[in-house]
């Protein structure tokens, strides 16, 4: 018996306008949805991820600070524009070294933001879903329970709220029997 809506078999049908195609021909358009995975609570995450960005960028203006006072003890050094071979050569070596620390600083700058971004996903993804099923309980919603991955944070409140559904659950029920426990 061959079934025509099979799904064992490569997908044959076009896509509609509500779906995306994934041929060539198709426009590039950023994935609201993808936006979405990453951002997940996008007010902590952002605020995470500057924090992190901006301790780096802290450290990396030191870092140039100290450059600085090593360009002037440098500059400092007595019998420097006597001779200009020397002169030049030492202007150089600032300048090219002064052009790094700036690209330096940028790329940990960038690097340190993504890096946050992409940490606070694990402590948002739990929240948010911790939050939508809060929601579910505030609706009366006491059969559902909530399950987070074994790598995410928050796992023991996520066990305490099942705890609690079950027990909203049984309390809800006029015809099972209460069971009391001392928390």
């Amino acid at each position: 018996m061959n079934d025509t809506n099979d799904t064992k078999g490569p997908d044959t049908r076009e896509p509609t306008a509500a779906e995306p195609s994934d041929g060539a021909d198709a426009p590039h358009v950023i994935d609201q949805r993808s936006i979405r995975n990453i951002l997940v609570k996008p007010g902590l995450q952002l605020r995470y991820a500057f924090y992190v960005g901006a301790i780096a960028s802290a450290c990396a203006c030191a870092l140039s600070f100290g450059f600085l006072v090593l360009t002037l003890s440098l500059l400092s050094e007595p019998g420097l524009f006597m001779n200009i071979a020397k002169a030049v050569e030492t202007f150089e070596h600032i300048r090219w070294w002064g052009f790094g620390l700036v690209a330096l600083t940028g790329l940990l700058s960038l690097t340190s933001f993504i890096v946050g971004l992409r940490l606070s996903h694990r402590l948002a993804g739990p929240l948010r879903r911790l939050d939508k099923y809060l929601e579910l309980l505030l609706a009366g919603n006491y059969s559902e329970r909530v399950s987070l991955r074994e790598s995410d944070e928050f796992r023991d409140i996520a066990d305490k709220l099942n705890v609690l559904a079950d027990r909203l659950e049984a309390c809800a029920d006029p015809s099972a029997s209460l069971e009391v426990t001392k928390v």
